[in-house]
């Protein structure tokens, strides 16, 4: 089961699923306990869906820019600087990030948002062609294919599914066991 006594401890330990944007747990959290991640998916993706377009823009532009910066980029959050590093934009060739920052540019100056993808299940090969495809896309097009299908994706699985087994984990082992911080500002 996913959810919290509070709505406050929902959004304090789940409320980073979406980028900078905990307004979307703080609005599913009526809806809790969820049975499980895709439960939980479920609900998000409908609030988003059914959220006026200006709340879908904003959720975009909250996440950060694709090898934005050439290395490690220390502005990052730290799940996003863990995809990013894990999708290998950390050590893009001076070509490689030369091409990205073209065509993040591009995209920015066409859509007004950064491009979003799940960088955990592309390659970087794969993040290029789809930055170079969604470029043709109308702007209405872009916004539902970056707020609904890229936001709400495996990757947001996995964001759950991580936070849900170190509160399982705790709940599991009791208040001995040395819990992350999100577990403890759940159950407190």
């Amino acid at each position: 089961m996913i959810g919290a006594e509070t709505c406050e401890n929902f959004v304090a330990v789940y409320g980073d699923l979406y980028e900078h944007s905990p307004w979307i747990v703080e609005a599913a959290w009526p809806q809790a306990p969820f049975a499980n991640a895709q439960v939980m998916i479920a609900a998000t993706s409908r609030i988003i869906r059914e959220s006026p377009p200006e709340k879908q823009k904003a959720l975009v532009k909250a996440h950060p820019e694709l090898a934005r910066k050439f290395g490690v980029d220390p502005d990052l959050g730290m799940l996003s600087a863990a995809e990013q590093e894990g999708a290998g934009l950390d050590r893009l060739t001076e070509e490689e990030f030369v091409s990205f920052r073209a065509l993040n540019d591009a995209y920015q100056a066409r859509f007004d948002m950064p491009f979003v993808i799940c960088v955990r299940r592309a390659s970087k090969e794969r993040m290029r062609q789809e930055l170079a495809r969604r470029l043709l896309q109308t702007p209405e097009a872009e916004l539902a294919e970056a707020s609904i299908r890229s936001i709400r994706s495996p990757c947001c699985d996995w964001r759950i599914k991580s936070h849900d087994h170190t509160l399982n984990s705790c709940a599991r082992y009791g208040k001995r066991m040395s819990c992350s911080w999100h577990a403890r500002r759940a159950y407190a």
